[in-house]
């Protein structure tokens, strides 16, 4: 825990103080917090990453908890559903994000061809930050959504059997047995999904670096890829670890609720 979680912190924490001006000798300063925070690009990094955590979460959550009920039914079409859906998941993220680049590619794209096909105008999937942005959401859900549906699927599969027999007895039906058994016993569940996956989002690097790569013109970067832009594009590694630390209070502020939320009671 030490090697691998407090170390790489303090160092991370360490570089983002140091300043290393082009003449004269590093010193600790917050001019590389001054250097971030006056970027334009920083700014529009900070609200796509939560237009990033903010829509891909909720979109995960929902359709993944909608999905897992699905897979509980007993006709063919879940059963078929059932073998397929993990699909998105488990095909490796560099395939996945190439094929939908492909898919999206102006000129000769896929979905494009469709559009032409059917009189629409060709649209610059990636050209432009609103679709790109877009597009990147839509990856993400797509890649992670089967993820949290095994999940919220497992959830269900706890549910004693017993409840929902007793509460057709007695009468209720589909959306009754949702409302006063389904959701109080998987409230929880769900809380604890969203608070879990808003913590993996917030640093994901590798979606938006496959989908846009930052572009076009550094318009759909997120505070991680942001970050690699800084230490690794224009060399300045002390201004990348500013630009990450940033995102610290909020990521240690969720992790303590999800440690006190495993805490056993006593």
């Amino acid at each position: 825990f030490i090697a691998f979680v407090v170390f790489p912190i303090i160092v991370e924490f360490y570089l983002s103080w140091v300043y290393e001006p082009m003449v004269g000798s590093p010193r600790i300063s917050p001019e590389n917090f001054d250097f971030v925070f006056s970027d334009p690009v920083y700014r529009r990094s900070l609200i796509n990453t939560f237009l990033y955590v903010g829509i891909g979460v909720n979109a995960k959550m929902i359709f993944s908890f909608l999905l897992s009920g699905f897979l509980t039914l007993k006709h063919k079409i879940a059963k078929a559903f059932n073998a397929v859906y993990l699909l998105p998941w488990a095909i490796p993220i560099v395939a996945g994000a190439s094929c939908f680049r492909w898919m999206l590619a102006a000129d000769w794209g896929i979905i494009n061809t469709i559009l032409t096909f059917f009189g629409f105008p060709r649209v610059n999937w990636l050209g432009q930050w609103s679709t790109g942005m877009l597009s990147v959401i839509v990856f993400h859900i797509w890649k992670f959504t089967p993820f949290w549906t095994l999940v919220f699927f497992a959830g269900r599969q706890g549910i004693p059997t017993e409840l929902y027999e007793a509460a057709r007895v007695d009468g209720a039906g589909g959306k009754e047995t949702f409302r006063y058994i389904t959701l109080p016993l998987l409230k929880n569940l769900y809380l604890m999904n969203t608070l879990i996956s808003t913590i993996w989002t917030l640093g994901d690097f590798i979606v938006v670096w496959l989908v846009t790569r930052g572009g076009p013109a550094d318009s759909t970067h997120v505070i991680s890829t942001l970050a690699y832009r800084y230490g690794f594009w224009i060399g300045r590694i002390n201004v990348g670890a500013a630009a990450i630390i940033t995102l610290l209070p909020v990521t240690l502020l969720l992790s303590l609720i999800v440690m006190k939320w495993f805490r056993p009671v006593r």
